[in-house]
């Protein structure tokens, strides 16, 4: 937190003829902890393996493409639990389809949170290239701007979860964070979980 003076001046009745006079007074200003929805993906639950939604709470969903969609164009969320997942028991696969095996789709995924201006929060997420893909490709974006790209990551033997954490000063009342495949569109996506943000330490 930090320790903000105000001051607040007023013509003294008592003290007239001195002019104005000014009371000085200091109070703690404490980050509020933001409360990301459905980080993990946990919701809704699955039953096979995986399977495709078109709403999940918590985040927003878009095509990276939107150009090169057939219909129907809809941009869908993929969930998982074919893998161990970073936490809890699903994960989020970022290059999902819409049903068609013909159209394949590189999504984005957002989310908005409140935040107070001038206070420092910690993004924290884990990522994994999925093991069929040689050619995953990653970005995390803050208000629009990419703050991270994975490169392109060749496929593993298994799902290996890599964490990563971001610090980013607030300048405003709300902040949106994104991820985003920009690897081919081939229904072998990168995979996203444990997505946090808290006040930094």
């Amino acid at each position: 937190y930090s320790l903000q003076k105000e001051s607040a001046w007023a013509n003294g009745s008592r003290f007239v003829e001195k002019g104005n006079w000014a009371t000085y007074f200091g109070y703690d200003r404490q980050c509020v902890e933001v409360s990301l929805v459905n980080g993990g993906f946990e919701s809704p639950v699955l039953g096979p393996s995986w399977a495709l939604f078109s709403s999940i709470p918590g985040w927003d969903v878009a095509w990276v493409y939107p150009d090169n969609k057939k219909d129907p164009n809809v941009a869908w969320f993929e969930l998982q639990k074919i893998y161990s997942a970073a936490e809890g028991n699903q994960y989020l696969e970022l290059d999902s389809g819409n049903g068609n095996a013909a159209n394949d789709a590189n999504i984005r995924v957002s989310q908005s949170f409140v935040t107070m201006p001038g206070f420092d929060y910690d993004v924290a997420f884990s990522w994994s290239p999925r093991k069929e893909s040689s050619d995953n490709q990653m970005q995390y974006l803050l208000n629009g701007d990419i703050v991270f790209d994975s490169g392109v990551v060749p496929s593993s033997v298994s799902v290996d979860w890599a964490d990563e954490v971001f610090t980013f000063n607030a300048d405003g009342t709300l902040a949106t964070i994104a991820f985003q495949e920009v690897g081919t569109e081939d229904q072998l996506g990168m995979y996203l979980d444990a997505v946090s943000v808290s006040c930094a330490e």
